[in-house]
């Protein structure tokens, strides 16, 4: 499989990551969404 990888195979080259590195996890945006508007609030002293 590494061969393959190496020769330009994408599936084989995405499997070998997955395996060493695991699948990608979504990111939760809303989370982010919210850590940034406290900060933007924190920044301004609390008004929005």
């Amino acid at each position: 499989m590494i061969e393959s990888a190496k020769g330009g195979d994408v599936s084989a080259a995405r499997e070998i990551l997955n395996r060493l590195i695991g699948t990608p996890v979504p990111a939760d945006t809303l989370d982010r969404i919210e850590a940034l508007e406290a900060a933007v609030s924190e920044r301004s002293g609390g008004a929005t």
